[in-house]
């Protein structure tokens, strides 16, 4: 077995296998060109010989992406026919290498929690849960109640301090770092990254009299073109959490049907209209009770729940 580069060639062959990975497909069909391309990442393959013909078959794959202290690791897959052969494990390590050989600190990655070959793989390599997050899609609002929009507020640099202060206090409460996610892949909300996420108006915040919730959003995910995202999510009380998820689904939705407004709803009326204009929302969460109890009451929502991992290298 031969394991290298992947090559524009490798595409087709690595596509055949990709194609009903899950209940609903795949994904590796939108992100093989760009992933083949990205700066600082590695697609790698493993190449055998297809039997007497001696012709050169790309039977496996995966994907690593460099940032900050963090080897990001996505996109394992294996030929059903060469699966428990220990491709994946090899995979694995080859890409912790090149995190290694670039000064990363940790590997982190994320398993649906109904996968357990894929858990298996996680302990036989040392990898440790740290986290638990929901993932929920829907197209349609809770409700069109916005008797609480006029506490939702966009951040700017001068709620830093207060943000910060409100941060603290969940990781404290937790006992666990602050996470985000931006297209499958999980980040830690740095000092940095907070401020990046509010000089591009990604951060919204539930205030009344104090911040009692926030959300991360992201308009424009790396593939997925034209669907909308919620990268992270929390607040006091599930009517928080609701309006929150309402008042970026509104925003989503206008943002959709060109409003001149430029997302400003307040002045806005909301009516049946507007729900000609759906687009696709995706939710990434904490997997707290609150949390699931405000996607619970999502109409026609698909949820299902992750585990992240890291190991220390």
């Amino acid at each position: 077995m031969i394991y290298r580069v992947a090559k524009n060639r490798d595409k087709y062959q690595i596509l055949d296998f990709c194609k009903n990975t899950f209940e609903w497909g795949d994904y590796i069909h939108e992100v093989w060109d760009i992933w083949i391309k990205e700066n600082n990442g590695l697609l790698i393959v493993a190449e055998t010989s297809d039997g007497a013909s001696h012709i050169p078959k790309s039977v496996a794959m995966i994907h690593g992406i460099l940032y900050e202290d963090t080897i990001w690791i996505e996109g394992i897959r294996v030929n059903p026919v060469y699966r428990r052969k220990g491709l994946a494990s090899t995979l694995v390590n080859k890409v912790i290498q090149y995190g290694k050989e670039r000064n990363a600190k940790k590997a982190s990655t994320v398993v649906s929690i109904k996968n357990n070959p894929s858990k298996k793989l996680m302990n036989k390599l040392n990898f440790i849960p740290v986290d638990k997050w929901i993932y929920s899609s829907t197209y349609t609002l809770t409700s069109n109640n916005d008797k609480c929009f006029d506490k939702i507020i966009k951040a700017e640099i001068k709620d830093i301090k207060i943000i910060k202060t409100f941060l603290s206090k969940l990781e404290n409460d937790t006992s666990d770092i602050i996470r985000f996610v931006n297209a499958w892949r999980w980040y830690t909300l740095t000092e940095n990254q907070l401020y990046k996420i509010i000089i591009n108006s990604q951060l919204y915040i539930f205030h009344d009299k104090k911040i009692m919730g926030l959300v991360i959003v992201d308009s424009n995910p790396y593939f997925n073109k034209g669907n909308y995202e919620i990268g992270y999510l929390y607040g006091e009380t599930k009517e928080i959490v609701a309006n929150l998820i309402n008042y970026y689904g509104i925003i989503a939705k206008l943002h959709n049907c060109n409003s001149k407004k430029n997302g400003e709803i307040n002045s806005i009326p909301i009516n049946d209209n507007i729900n000609d204009y759906n687009k696709k929302i995706n939710i990434f969460c904490p997997d707290i009770k609150i949390n699931s109890e405000a996607l619970l009451e999502l109409e026609n929502n698909d949820t299902s729940k992750f585990i992240v991992y890291d190991k220390k290298i």
